[in-house]
Formats: structure tokens, sequence, C-alpha cells
């Protein structure tokens, strides 16, 4: 009999009482969940539990909500599947445990405890313009870099895109407190700012195939954070790394670079394909059995090509390169 497949999952962890602009960012980041084609898991309640399941409805996705109490009814009118645990506090740890990776929002003891909880069993956890005091979390800015950060750290590819809403999922007009992105995007607009990464489909799509190429995965690929035409991207130590001298190769750290730098192309609104042109790479310092950690910046947009600074340091912070790089976009 062939196995089954599952799908990955992503915990959403936050606020049981959270203000407007807290639980649109919960929407937003419900939504990248169902585009990816993840299945939300969260604590099936209120505040950041209630809106990031709401924006996973609207797109179709699947939402698993884990309830302190044992009375199901109790349960958020967006969670699609009920587990009533009956454990009280203690289901925070079946919430993260239940989950590839978290995306943690503002919160408070409860939202730590499930950080905690999350970082003890080895899930990835990326904060969402939250909680910088913390170490041993990634960090992202835009609920797209959140998603495809924790997918990537969890190594769970992006799956699909939800463009259509099947029967039963929640339109639109019901989230909390919730604008549509199109219509952030008009507003930014208008003000004349650039609506940035979390725009929506295109991004996770884009991102997600550079995320799961066969070779940046074999190498070990990571993204740490994501902002608009900025990507840090680390590698995990691998004993194949190292050349003839015992020290990481210098394939490695371009490989890397070009990696964050190629991330960080697909990061700015309207550009679906890129290719690299030129790679220029200046090495300053051998780096041995450590993780390598990258990071690019867009120095300047054309219509169709992008030119990129990017580095390379080892886990220390000492810099082991830097290059120059020029792509062509479309």
């Amino acid at each position: 009999m062939s196995g089954v497949t599952r799908g990955p999952a992503i915990a959403v962890v936050g606020a049981g009482d959270a203000g407007a602009e807290l639980r649109q960012q919960a929407v937003e980041v419900g939504r990248e969940v169902a585009r990816a084609g993840a299945v939300l898991v969260c604590g099936g309640l209120g505040g950041v539990m209630e809106a990031a399941a709401c924006g996973a409805r609207e797109l179709g996705g699947a939402t698993l909500g884990i309830l302190p109490g044992n009375r199901p009814g109790a349960a958020n009118q967006y969670v699609q599947y009920v587990v009533a645990s009956g454990m009280g506090e203690a289901r925070n740890a079946i919430v993260v445990a239940s989950a590839d990776a978290v995306v943690a929002l503002e919160g408070g003891a409860g939202t730590l405890a499930e950080i905690g909880h999350a970082l003890k069993l080895g899930r990835p956890v990326v904060a969402l313009s939250a909680w910088r005091e913390l170490t041993g979390l990634r960090h992202a800015e835009t609920a797209a870099g959140a998603v495809i950060q924790a997918l990537s750290a969890a190594g769970a590819p992006t799956a699909k895109s939800a463009a259509t809403l099947p029967a039963g999922a929640a339109k639109p007009s019901q989230a909390p407190e919730a604008e549509t992105v199109r219509g952030r995007a008009a507003e930014n607009a208008d003000a004349g700012r650039s609506p940035g990464p979390q725009v929506g489909v295109p991004l996770t799509d884009f991102l997600s195939k550079v995320t799961a190429a066969p070779f940046n995965r074999w190498m070990g690929f990571v993204i740490e954070s994501v902002g608009e035409g900025e990507v840090v991207a680390r590698a995990p130590w691998k004993n194949n790394f190292a050349n003839v001298h015992e020290v990481a190769h210098g394939g490695v750290m371009t490989s890397l670079m070009d990696y964050a730098a190629a991330c960080a192309v697909a990061t700015l609104p309207g550009v679906k394909l890129s290719a690299t042109i030129s790679l220029a790479v200046n090495f300053t310092e051998p780096a041995l059995n450590t993780e390598l950690v990258a990071h690019a910046r867009i120095r300047r947009r054309g219509r169709r090509v992008v030119s990129l600074d990017a580095e390379a340091r080892d886990r220390e912070g000492k810099l082991i390169a830097q290059a120059l790089l020029t792509y062509r976009v479309s």
C-alpha cells in the first residue's frame, strides 16, 4: 500500500486580544500560508488566531485549531478542523508541535511560551516585525517573507498558489478589520510609496521557485530575512564544502551570494524571471567549518537590468567574500 504524502503546516501564533493593525498583519500571513498550499495551525480562538485563519480561508486554505478547552464550538468561525484538547495552556505545545515551522506575531506570555516550545522542539520560528530581542529566531518584515522563510527553514517547498475560492471558503468581506492587498497597494501608490513585497502571489511563487531549486536545496541554503530588494541567506556547514586546503570552497560562497541576490531580485514588484549576467567576487578570508551567511542588496534597478552587491561572512561576523552582481529581469 502506498504511503500518504503530507503537505507542509505552518503555525501562526500571536496575541489573543489584537488591535486592528495586528489583525490585518495576521490576515496577510494567513493568505500567504494558503497561497503556499500549506495548512494553517493556530490556537483556534480570537485575535491573531482568528485573523490568520480568516486570511487562509479567504483563499481556500485549510485551517486547524487546537483549543485549550473541551468544547469544539468555542473555535472561531474560520477554523475548519478543530481539536478540543482540554489541556488548557498546555495546548500551546501542541500547536507548535503540530506544525513544520512557526510564524510569530506580537503577543504576550502565551505567545512567548509557544515560541519557547517551538525552539525546544527544533521548529523554525520566524518573527514578523516582533520579538527582535529574542535569540534563535529568524525575522521578516512582510507576511510573504515570513511564510517563505518558514517553509524554507522547514525544508518544505511552497506547493501551489490558491487562485480560486472553493465552495464554503470565507469571502474577503468577512475578514475581521481586514483590507484587501489590492486596496493597500492602491493606497501606497496614491501616497507615492512602493507597495513592497506584500503585494502577493508573484513574489511568493517566484521566491518559492528559487528556494525550491534542486541545487539550492542540495546546498542547504536557507533564507534568514526578506525585505524589498534585500535578503539575508545562510548555508549550514557541510564537510563537502571544503576544498583541498580544508576551508570553504570559493564556489560555495559564490553560490550562496548568488542565491541571496536572486532572492533579493525576486522581492521587487513586477519581476517574474531573472538570470545572472555577471558576477565578480573578491575573497578576503578563509572560512573553516563554519556556517556562512550572505547579505545581498539591490544597488540600482533599471527596466531590464538590476545591479546588486553581496557579502558573505562566517557565523562570527568575519567578512569572507564580497561580490558585485548584475541580473537581467523580466
